[in-house]
């Protein structure tokens, strides 16, 4: 891969854990979540982009992903790896 495209997902993730980070704790729904990052990405992020940085943001344990109940939207929150990651590159 090139490094404009590690750059760019780089970005991505960091904008998705800032954002997370924003929401003090609580829970954030995926399409906030969404919203919010493309505030700080340009260009912004389709939705196909957000999913995969934000299931490889699951898959090292830096976000927890909770399944929305009755078919509602997922709703994400950081873990303790996660508020590290941010807070080591501010």
């Amino acid at each position: 891969m090139s490094d404009a495209h590690n750059l760019r997902k780089f970005k991505v993730k960091m904008a998705i854990l800032r954002a997370i980070n924003g929401a003090a704790g609580y829970l954030l729904p995926e399409p906030v979540l969404h919203r919010d990052l493309n505030l700080f990405v340009e260009p912004a992020a389709l939705l196909g982009e957000f999913r995969g940085e934000l299931q490889e943001l699951q898959d090292h344990g830096l976000v927890h992903i909770v399944a929305g109940s009755l078919g509602g939207a997922r709703k994400i929150k950081l873990t303790d790896a996660g508020r590290a990651e941010v807070e080591s590159n501010l």
